[in-house]
């Protein structure tokens, strides 16, 4: 089974029942729902770097229309002010077996050798994700005034200092990384980006662990290399 038809596999063995046991209505392949002064829809958005070799990646992205918005909207792209699922989740799920910053992540590699994905175990977790976070917290919406509050909550979550960390850890480890000058400058520029302190990034060794055995190549330490960027980043970022 191809990761595309995985995600297939778990749109419609997982997601969708979900959905509808929440209320939920179908317009193409969005969901939606009335609410008391809006419309809530949700879309699973496809990854534009999916393929054979790098997997098939998909996301929820959320919005709200008015609710006598028109079926053809609705089918359509959402543009516009959305959110997604990290927010709803817990650490934006930096943490997640099947997640990076792609969303859900249907790979057929670890560790740059092939893997054989328990598609059981892949459903489960997203079945749980649905019912223990996603689904409750979009429940709770009713208006478009808690659709703002949300909103607002998941951007502080995004931008909270250990969201930080684990963003600039996250992007570590997937990145080719070595001991050369675009490795550091790149680090030294996500560190600036991110507002994180020299100090903060050093105390928190246990954290980068977490993510590098939750990642994609666990076999692969760039702790020390993390550390000689920041050693060096100040050739790149006084210039």
């Amino acid at each position: 089974m191809t990761s595309k038809e995985k995600k297939d596999y778990l749109l419609k063995e997982v997601i969708k029942p979900q959905f509808k046991n929440a209320g939920y209505q179908m317009a193409g392949i969005n969901f939606y729902s009335m609410r008391d002064d809006c419309c809530l829809a949700v879309r699973i958005h496809s990854s534009q770097f999916n393929s054979a070799s790098n997997g098939f990646g998909f996301w929820f992205k959320i919005t709200t229309f008015p609710k006598d918005v028109s079926k053809e909207i609705l089918k359509g792209e959402f543009f516009g002010e959305v959110f997604t699922e990290r927010e709803l989740l817990p650490d934006c799920g930096y943490f997640h077996p099947y997640r990076d910053t792609r969303g859900y992540l249907l790979t057929p590699y670890k560790n740059d050798s092939p893997q054989d994905m328990d598609l059981e175990d892949v459903g489960k977790r997203i079945n749980d994700d649905l019912c223990q976070y996603i689904l409750p917290q979009l429940e709770a919406i009713k208006t478009f005034d808690d659709w703002e509050r949300q909103k607002e909550e998941g951007t502080k979550k995004l931008h909270s200092q250990r969201v930080k960390l684990l963003s600039y850890f996250s992007s570590a480890q997937m990145q080719y990384l070595d001991y050369d000058e675009r490795s550091f400058r790149s680090l030294a520029e996500w560190r600036k980006m991110l507002e994180l302190s020299v100090g903060e990034i050093k105390e928190n060794k246990l954290l980068y662990k977490q993510i590098k055995a939750s990642s994609q190549n666990p076999a692969e330490d760039k702790w020390k290399i993390i550390m000689a960027a920041l050693e060096a980043e100040g050739e790149y970022l006084n210039e």
